[in-house]
């Protein structure tokens, strides 16, 4: 999960390329086999937002 969390940071810092949840998480759960549920990445975006907020 560190490896798609530092490509949502990187998406999220570019602004230019910014996807969707749905379909980021998409994405990540096609290119990292591992991961089965996009629900599971959903849920950490919205982590991973609040750590930045209160950041």
């Amino acid at each position: 999960m560190l490896r798609i969390k530092e490509e949502w940071l990187s998406m999220a810092n570019e602004k230019s390329v910014f996807l969707r949840d749905a379909e980021f998480a998409r994405r990540m759960a096609k290119k990292y086999s591992i991961i089965t549920s996009e629900g599971s990445i959903k849920n950490a975006i919205s982590k991973w937002r609040k750590e930045m907020s209160l950041g």
